[in-house]
């Protein structure tokens, strides 16, 4: 049986997959900041309450076969109110993980970095180099080349990189409205009348339901040698616009209730981030949920 430790554990990807890894039989264990925990976590797996970016700490630490690293502090607007702990976590708190993952018996290294490595772009593929608009891509884009190094001075444990792009679903956390862009439309569709959007309607994103990401997450166990970079993305552009009308056409919404506003926009949020997924097709993964599935998966979870 594998021991898996996945970072960032009490977060929204980090809590969705470790349920995936449970059920499929794996010995899973999650490292999160103190308090970050449910009950229901702590009686499920083996939990660690340390920061990633006190090395002490995780000395403290047993072995592992598999390291998820999803730790990271997330989203342009958190990175641009607050660049230095931006930094320290995504870039400092990585290369604490690598050092852990280099002195113990780690044999796979997975990391989840983000579409937004790629500033304004239109259908990127993994090939595009990275030019980051935002501290927060900075900081991704850095601990994606911290891995690189590691994976060439450690050439025998596989090093696989996601760079995953807005991913939705149930139960996800909302709070400040800095990230979760779908679920944060879905629930202002759902509170009342009134939709405040931060950035142009025009922007185009690409958006992925939880169940496809984590279905991407897990490839690296069944294909041992998986290494390199791949966008999760649905490899699909849609408009902040319809997005926001298709929620409401999905969730049996008129159209004509609602206001839509714009309430500002993020200095480092690009136009248009989107992507192909064609590298992963390749080795037989396949967005199984549409937006409207999605959309309606979450909707139920509301009511």
């Amino acid at each position: 049986m594998k021991r898996i430790l996945i970072t960032g554990g009490a977060g929204f990807i980090g809590s969705h997959l470790a349920s995936s890894l449970y059920d499929l039989g794996f010995h899973v264990s999650l490292l999160d900041l103190p308090g970050s925990f449910s009950k229901e976590q702590t009686s499920k797996y083996k939990t660690y309450e340390h920061s990633i970016v006190e090395p002490d700490e995780l000395d403290k630490l047993p072995d592992f076969d598999v390291l998820y690293h999803l730790a990271s502090e997330v989203g342009t607007w958190n990175s641009l109110q607050n660049p230095v702990k931006d930094l320290r976590c995504n870039v400092e708190g990585t290369l604490n993980m690598i050092h852990f993952a280099s002195s113990r018996s780690i044999k796979k290294f997975i990391f989840s970095s983000s579409m937004a490595i790629y500033g304004e772009a239109r259908n990127a593929s993994e090939s595009r180099s990275p030019r980051p608009s935002s501290p927060y891509g900075i900081s991704k884009s850095c601990a994606e080349n911290y891995i690189n190094f590691f994976q060439r001075s450690n050439p025998n444990v596989p090093c696989t990189i996601f760079r995953i792009f807005n991913c939705y679903g149930p139960n996800q956390e909302t709070k400040g409205q800095s990230k979760g862009l779908l679920s944060i439309f879905l629930e202002q569709v759902k509170a009342g009348n009134k939709i405040n959007v931060t950035g142009e309607l025009t922007r185009k994103r690409d958006v992925i339901y939880i169940s496809d990401v984590i279905s991407a997450l897990l490839l690296p166990l069944e294909k041992s040698a998986m290494r390199g970079s791949f966008n999760v993305c649905s490899g699909n552009s849609i408009s902040i616009k319809n997005l926001i009308d298709k929620i409401i056409s999905t969730t049996g919404q008129s159209r004509d209730k609602f206001i839509v506003s714009n309430v500002g926009a993020n200095s480092g949020d690009p136009h248009s981030v989107t992507g192909t997924n064609s590298k992963l097709k390749k080795i037989g993964w396949e967005p199984a949920v549409s937006l409207e599935q999605g959309i309606r998966k979450c909707w139920v979870t509301h009511e």
